[in-house]
């Protein structure tokens, strides 16, 4: 086989980085299609689709996050569920 062109090391690898970076980028060209196309057709969101959504809790005061952690009978997100309904239901 005779070649046409003639590549050293430092050319191949920038090339197969090359295209490795190219192959990605149209990776997430057509995520972002398919996703765009979802949310047009069956007009979801996908947090609706998963049934929930996450939010971050911040405690600042340690001693009162332990008091409360040696209370919980379940688990946590049952026990702030259950705080919430009851400050709610006032």
């Amino acid at each position: 086989v005779e070649r046409i062109v003639d590549f050293d090391d430092a050319q191949v690898r920038f090339l197969a980085g090359s295209f490795f970076l190219f192959c990605l980028f149209v990776l997430y060209l057509v995520s972002n299609l398919l996703s765009k196309l979802v949310r047009k057709f069956y007009k979801l969101d996908f947090v609706v689709v998963f049934g929930m959504k996450k939010y971050l809790l911040l405690i600042e005061d340690e001693v009162l996050w332990a008091k409360f952690k040696d209370s919980i009978q379940k688990d946590i997100n049952s026990e702030i569920m259950k705080l919430i309904e009851e400050k709610t239901k006032r």
